[in-house]
């Protein structure tokens, strides 16, 4: 371990870049800033990099929850794929959770059905939901449509973790709601404010024409975000403002195929699809834009810091 005798230390299990989450750049940026005040033994999820530019924190990649440290442990959970080894390991070795969403399911199945765990799956929503929770798992085994936001997955997290954070009070009352005698706290979501760049050299860096008007959408893309309303939303205003173009920044979710939606709307000529791009790049476009759009319905019960990049 780095850094010098007696700087407190802790473990923090979490996704890293490039893995193309929200919470790998959060994390980075929260580490960033533990950096050269607390050792840190990072746990990354399979995919994450393998070092980082800080002197107090050392990097391990891993593929599984079999090797953790005998250390005060902070997980990074939130409702995706990418943390498996949080999963499971905060339910082996408790410790402070940091709940990203008050909804995990999506993320837990993608987790299990990875590792052949769907007999788990089943169990698990027996234990925590009984007949309707089995009968849920097994309706989405079949390929059923079925509301995952009304078996959330996260009592069993919850209730047995020394503390879990959230980033709101609506989260907070969320998951007090469901687990009343749990240790839930709100801390404030934080992030760097970085030296704002021009407008008008945010669109050179990224060739977007001085006379266009943007608008930009800075997020990972999944049917709770609403793309289809945006895009409609551009087809009604095409002829208003031909000058529009819809920047699109961000991973998309299995399943979506965001030109084949805006070649179904008739606006692929106004549309400027990115993919995923680093923070730098993200915050260049929010520069460039005119107008930031930031939809998500159902809520999951997150703090959006993309919304809150978008702001500062």
């Amino acid at each position: 371990m780095s850094g010098r005798p007696g700087d407190p230390v802790l473990q923090m299990v979490t996704p890293l870049p490039p893995l193309q989450t929200g919470i790998a750049q959060y994390s980075r940026d929260l580490l960033g800033a533990l950096d050269g005040r607390w050792q840190v033994r990072v746990v990354a999820e399979r995919g994450s990099m393998d070092r980082g530019p800080w002197s107090t924190i050392d990097v391990a990649t891993m593929r599984r929850a079999g090797r953790l440290a005998d250390l005060p442990t902070v997980y990074q959970l939130g409702n995706s794929g990418f943390h498996r080894i949080a999963f499971e390991a905060s339910l082996r070795r408790p410790g402070v959770a940091v709940l990203h969403d008050t909804v995990l399911h999506h993320g837990r199945l993608a987790s299990m059905l990875r590792g052949r765990g769907a007999g788990d799956y089943r169990r698990l929503m027996r234990m925590l939901y009984g007949d309707d929770g089995e009968r849920a798992a097994l309706d989405a085994a079949a390929g059923k449509i079925v509301d995952l936001n009304d078996f959330p997955l996260v009592e069993d997290i919850v209730a047995g973790s020394r503390l879990v954070v959230v980033h709101s009070d609506y989260a907070r009352d969320k998951l007090l709601g469901r687990c009343p005698d749990a240790a839930i706290v709100r801390v404030p979501m934080g992030i760097p404010l970085p030296d704002l760049t021009d407008q008008a050299a945010a669109r050179r860096l990224l060739e977007i024409p001085d006379s266009a008007f943007v608008v930009a959408s800075v997020t990972h893309v999944n049917p709770f975000k609403r793309l289809p309303v945006v895009l409609r939303a551009v087809r009604m205003l095409r002829h208003r403002i031909p000058e529009l173009i819809l920047v699109i920044a961000g991973s998309s979710a299995p399943g979506i195929d965001l030109a084949r939606l805006a070649h179904a709307y008739g606006v692929s000529d106004q549309v400027r699809l990115l993919g995923y791009v680093g923070d730098d790049v993200a915050r260049l476009v929010a520069r460039a834009s005119d107008v930031c759009v930031n939809l998500r319905f159902p809520s999951a019960g997150e703090t959006s810091a993309s919304l809150l990049r978008l702001m500062g």
